[in-house]
C-alpha cells in the first residue's frame, strides 16, 4: 500500500502536511485487536447502544450529518449516562493499552511536515518520543486528528472490504468521517 497525505490544522491554526505509510503487516495485526478492544464498546454505544440516538430517525440524522460534515442532526437526543459510561470504559482501556505509547505505535509510520518553531520547514516523525512531544504538547486536538488519520490509512480499507451491513457498516462510516 502506498503512503497517504492529509493536511491537519493545529490548535494555533498552523497547517501541517501528514504523510502516513501503512504499518507492516505484523505491526498492524498486533494493533488491530488493541484498537478494537478500546474502541468497539464506545463506538457500539454511540452507534447502536444505550448511549446512542433514542430513535432510528435520530440515528439516521446523526449519520447523515457526519457524512455531510454539517451540524444538522447532531442535536439528536442521546443517553448521557450511558455515553458517560462508554467514555469512561474507553478511557480505562486506553490507559491499560499504554496511552501515549499506543499513540506513538499508531503514528510510527507518520511524518508531520510544516513550519518549525524557527519558521523553517521541518519534517518530524511523530511516532518518535521527541517528535511526539514537540508536535503535541498542548495540542491534543491535532493529535486526535493524526491518530484518526492513521486508523483510516491502516484499517479503513479492510473495514470497507468487510462492511456488508450492521455495526461494521456504521463503524466504517463513522471512521471515514472522523477526519473530514
Amino acid at each position: 500500500m502506498t503512503p497517504q497525505t492529509k493536511t491537519i490544522t493545529s490548535s494555533d491554526g498552523t497547517e501541517y502536511t501528514y504523510t502516513c505509510t501503512p504499518h507492516p503487516a505484523e505491526e498492524g495485526v498486533d494493533l488491530l485487536p488493541v484498537l478494537l478492544t478500546i474502541g468497539a464498546p464506545l463506538l457500539g454505544a454511540i452507534v447502536g447502544g444505550g448511549a446512542g440516538p433514542k430513535s432510528k430517525s435520530d440515528a439516521e440524522a446523526m449519520l447523515d450529518a457526519l457524512e455531510s460534515g454539517g451540524g444538522e442532526g447532531l442535536d439528536a437526543e442521546l443517553d448521557g449516562a450511558a455515553l458517560a459510561g462508554a467514555v469512561r470504559a474507553f478511557a480505562l482501556e486506553f490507559a491499560r493499552a499504554g496511552g501515549s505509547k499506543l499513540c506513538k505505535k499508531m503514528l510510527a509510520h507518520t511524518i508531520r511536515d510544516g513550519p518549525g518553531a524557527d519558521g523553517s520547514n521541518k519534517a518530524i516523525k511523530v511516532g518518535d518520543k521527541a517528535g511526539f512531544s514537540a508536535a503535541y504538547q498542548g495540542n491534543y486536538a491535532e493529535l486526535i486528528q493524526a491518530i484518526a488519520f492513521a486508523i483510516q490509512v491502516n484499517f479503513l480499507p479492510s473495514l470497507r472490504a468487510n462492511s456488508g451491513s450492521g455495526l461494521m457498516s456504521r463503524m466504517t462510516q463513522l471512521l471515514s468521517t472522523l477526519n473530514d
